[in-house]
This record gives structure tokens, sequence and C-alpha cells, in this order.
């Protein structure tokens, strides 16, 4: 597994099933169960767009359709002291996905953890097994972004960019 540069290197702290560092224990949660449904997460894979250069958690690659998805996983969104400044963070990545072609519930997906940092695990996997575990839904076949295409596509930018 590759493992790409990244913003602040130091806090990826926690180890995944494969070795992957990550930030946070939900992300090694998340990372994992991706793994155990044998798929190959790619942990904050660069994209750009119009010169914007993005990270999200996860990108993926569907399971039963070459459809690229992105899975963001906003742990810090209702933390008492960082809550605000990362909410405006969040919301900024939200609009560039959408420019990009990724729709909430189509073929972009959030978790959340709770302001004391808590998560019901049982829920998340669940919702990662519905919509991993089966074939991607009529919207995200109809708005989905090939894989092939747009992986080939940002490969080309990044290089270009001295990213990768």
């Amino acid at each position: 597994m590759q493992a790409f540069s990244c913003t602040y290197p130091e806090a990826l702290k926690i180890p995944t099933n494969d070795g992957i560092m990550v930030r946070s224990r939900v992300e090694a949660i998340i990372y994992n169960y991706f793994l155990s449904l044998g798929m190959t997460p790619l942990y904050e894979f660069p994209l750009s767009y119009e010169g914007k250069l993005l990270r999200p958690d996860f990108t993926l690659l569907h399971p039963l359709r070459p459809f690229i998805y992105i899975w963001e996983h906003f742990g810090r969104m209702f933390h008492p002291t960082d809550g605000l400044q990362y909410q405006q963070s969040a919301l900024y990545k939200l609009n560039i996905y959408k420019e990009m072609g990724f729709y909430p519930g189509c073929n972009l997906f959030f978790s959340f953890e709770n302001p004391d940092g808590s998560i019901d695990t049982e829920h998340l996997i669940k919702e990662i097994s519905q919509i991993f575990g089966n074939p991607p839904t009529a919207q995200a076949r109809r708005l989905g972004i090939d894989a092939t295409d747009f992986l080939e596509m940002q490969k080309n930018i990044l290089q270009s960019q001295n990213v990768i």
C-alpha cells in the first residue's frame, strides 16, 4: 500500500491492519472495515481541482462497479473548542467536492463523532456495508465518476504539480 505525503504527518499516529498510519482511532476503524470488505482505501489521496488540492480521508473504488467514492470522517465537527473553524473548513471541502461531481448520499459519504469523541460503531459499520455491499444506486450510476478516467486525470494533474 502506498502512503501519500500529507499535511501534518506527525499527526499520523494510529496504525491500521495493513500498516498505514491514520490520524484517529475512528479513521482506523473505518479504514480497517473497508479492508475487511476487500476494498483498497486510499487514505488522504491527493485530489486536485482548479488549482485546489484536497486530501479526502478515504478515496474508494466501489467493489462492484468501477466508480470513485469519497468518505470524509469529520471527527471534530462538534468539538467544543474548534468546531466552528472545522465546520467552515468542511463546508469549503464540500463545495469543491460538488464542483468535482461528488454528491452527498451518492458518491460522497460522511461520518461524525460526538462532542465527547464517541461514535456509534455499529451504525457506522451497517452504513458502510449497505453502501459498498450492494451495487451502486441508480443515482450513483447516473452521476458516478468513472474510476479509470478520474484517476488518470488526477495522476496527470498531480504529476504536473510535483505532488506525486
